[in-house]
């Protein structure tokens, strides 16, 4: 596997995932973000947050240009980090906390 170093507001951080994993992981995420609740019982954004995870993986963002994007938003910043832990190979894709909340009774995965 090709490891690439991406160079994101300044700091690097190795990325273990393929092109293909990160394209099939924004795909599955943009068809989510119109079945999840738009807010959390908390009354935080679940939109904000999976908009964050995209645009992480799009711009193979480093954890510090998530905190220094995100840095009045625990919710969304949390949900940015998630997904670059996922880039650098750790810890769950960032769609799996979303199919909680949605299932997948209906097989709209398939």
């Amino acid at each position: 596997m090709n490891n690439v170093i991406s160079i994101t507001t300044g700091l690097a951080h190795r990325i273990t995932r393929t092109p293909d994993e990160i394209g099939a992981e924004i795909s599955l995420l943009i068809k989510l973000r119109n079945l999840i609740p738009p807010v959390t019982a908390f009354g935080d954004s679940n939109i904000e947050g999976i908009d964050a995870q995209i645009a992480v993986l799009r711009e193979r963002m480093s954890v510090k240009g998530i905190v220094e994007e995100w840095d009045d938003d625990h919710h969304v910043q949390s949900a940015g980090v998630f997904a670059a832990e996922w880039l650098s190979g750790e810890g769950e894709a960032p769609s799996s906390g979303w199919l909680d909340l949605v299932g997948d009774e209906d097989g709209w995965m398939n």
